[in-house]
């Protein structure tokens, strides 16, 4: 896994967001919030956080609207 910075992970994700037409900043932040209680929410270094069950970047997998948890928590 590549090391990022925060500035360039910030970079990443605001690239992303411009491509999602309905991005919904309230709906991420309410996944997040379900995701911090989560066991499977692992701090990776940097304050980088991963799904151990699917292995996706929670910062950025909390913006799309079509993706869910593998959990079924949201």
């Amino acid at each position: 896994m590549q090391d990022l910075n925060e500035d360039e992970i910030q970079k990443e994700i605001n690239e992303l967001k411009k491509n999602i037409p309905d991005y919904k900043p309230i709906s991420a932040q309410g996944r997040l919030e379900i995701c911090a209680t989560c066991p499977s929410n692992t701090d990776i270094g940097q304050g980088v956080r991963v799904c151990t069950d699917c292995g996706c970047l929670l910062a950025l997998k909390v913006r799309f609207p079509f993706t869910s948890c593998p959990l079924g928590k949201w």
